[in-house]
């Protein structure tokens, strides 16, 4: 991630071509010596020095780098203070990096939309079809970003296997195929909307994560491709 003012005659902030250039010339060696088993160290670890490298060969600051290890797995560091990522060899400050893990989970489950206190026209108005009365299904798609917990100096011992085991255990496992309104009493009385299953997830998740060793960023639920 490179941030800045566009140019005023080409209107890029960078060519992507540069980008494209400096990444192929600093990450793919490194990545292949990982994927073969010949660099020891942790995976976030390894992504923080091609983060530097890549910036070393811009020649310009960057503010975050990402890895996708796998279509739903993304491990990555933003820069919170400075703007950029540390030069090669220079100690980490956990006040100025952040790490952040993200990953995709799936459930199905059908709700219907309704308000008891309100009428049954005002529902049919409120919801259309979502208020039928036998209910609806969804395949729903959740996505978690998880900062750990960098305090000792710069380990951490919060990874995918972690963060992907307590949203399994509150979240997933606890909404996969269930009716929301009637099985799961966190929707006894609250209208299970998109909206009120990211509320409650954020809650079922905020203090297992923060007694793992870290803190949730950000949770987003995807009731369709149009609707999170």
């Amino acid at each position: 991630e490179v941030r800045g003012e566009p140019d005023p005659r080409s209107g890029y902030i960078i060519g992507i071509d540069k980008i494209d250039k400096a990444v192929r010339q600093t990450v793919l060696k490194p990545l292949r010596k990982a994927l073969r088993g010949e660099d020891s160290r942790e995976l976030h670890e390894l992504v923080l020095d091609l983060a530097s490298q890549t910036q070393g060969a811009l020649q310009r600051p960057i503010s975050g780098f990402k890895l996708r290890v796998t279509p739903r797995h993304e491990l990555g560091w933003i820069s919170t203070e400075t703007g950029c990522m540390p030069k090669p060899g220079d100690t980490m400050s956990t006040e100025e990096m952040e790490l952040m893990i993200r990953i995709q989970f799936e459930f199905a489950a059908s709700h219907r939309l309704h308000c008891a206190e309100e009428s049954d026209e005002w529902n049919r108005e409120a919801f259309g079809k979502c208020n039928n009365p036998a209910g609806h299904g969804h395949n729903y798609r959740v996505e978690v970003c998880v900062s750990p917990d960098l305090s000792g100096e710069g380990s951490t011992r919060m990874g995918f296997e972690t963060v992907e085991a307590i949203v399994k255990r509150e979240v997933i496992d606890r909404f996969d195929h269930r009716n929301l309104n009637e099985q799961c009493e966190e929707f006894e009385r609250l209208n299970p909307s998109v909206e009120n299953i990211t509320s409650v997830s954020r809650d079922l998740l905020l203090s297992p994560l923060a007694e793992a060793g870290g803190r949730l960023r950000e949770i987003t639920v995807w009731e369709t491709e149009k609707t999170s």
